[in-house]
């Protein structure tokens, strides 16, 4: 199933799930974007549009992007029953944005980079659409530093066959200056997450979470790396929310 399916699939309970519209990285995405003057930003994978919803409070022109037409079915239905009049929505390729160069002060993007294999390409079409001196603010998930990268993100695609690759800390700020950006603001995160309400909208007794639990049963070392407690039957997930100006 490519990126696409998996979100047309699951665009309900994306939009309706209350930790994704609400976990904590909003604010902070918000706080950060609250530092810009700004008149235009852009939100790519906009899914239910929670992020474009809250820049439109204080941004002139917000525009939301998605590859999946399910999903900006869901972020219209919120848009119009909050009554936002300055939210655009579009079907577009975050690879290929289709906007003239410097025409947005910010770009954001959440929990949606690590779907996607050519991270490069993906920044290079934002600096290109971002004014000199604009922002990009990044929230996503953070895999362990070391050399578990691959077991990592063997799990998180187990989960998720769209997943592309999760990026450390230094993975992020090495792939930003490599793409014109230089890291100005960066809070991580750790939440304790228990394995079924992680798989969450993946049914938790299907392939995928058997999957799942066969590769954790099977490394210790990826165990050790998420702080996986057996007991629970939860581990730790990191995040980081990151704000890049286009050097």
């Amino acid at each position: 199933m490519d990126v696409k399916d998996f979100f047309n699939e699951h665009a309900k309970e994306y939009a309706h799930g209350d930790k994704r519209a609400h976990y904590y990285d909003l604010p902070t995405i918000i706080n950060f974007a609250g530092k810009i003057p700004a008149e235009r930003a852009l939100d790519i994978a906009t899914g239910p549009g929670f992020v474009a919803i809250e820049l439109a409070n204080t941004i002139k022109e917000v525009v939301g992007i998605d590859i999946a037409d399910k999903m900006l079915e869901e972020a219209k239905l919120n848009i119009d029953k909050i009554g936002i009049k300055n939210v655009r929505l579009l079907e577009m390729d975050a690879a290929h944005l289709e906007f003239p160069d410097g025409y947005f002060d910010i770009v954001t993007c959440r929990k949606a980079l690590h779907h996607i294999k050519d991270k490069a390409g993906v920044l290079r079409e934002v600096n290109r659409v971002l004014k000199n001196g604009g922002y990009f603010i990044i929230s996503d998930m953070l895999r362990p530093d070391g050399d578990n990268k691959d077991l990592f993100n063997r799990m998180e695609r187990a989960r998720d066959s769209t997943h592309a690759g999760a990026e450390s800390t230094n993975g992020w700020t090495q792939i930003l200056r490599e793409n014109g950006f230089a890291v100005t603001d960066l809070h991580i995160m750790e939440t304790k997450e228990k394995v079924d309400d992680w798989l969450y909208p993946i049914k938790n007794n299907g392939k995928e979470a058997k999957a799942v639990r066969d590769i954790l049963k099977e490394s210790e070392e990826l165990r050790r790396a998420i702080r996986y407690n057996e007991a629970e039957d939860s581990f730790i997930k990191k995040r980081a929310v990151m704000m890049a100006q286009k050097a």
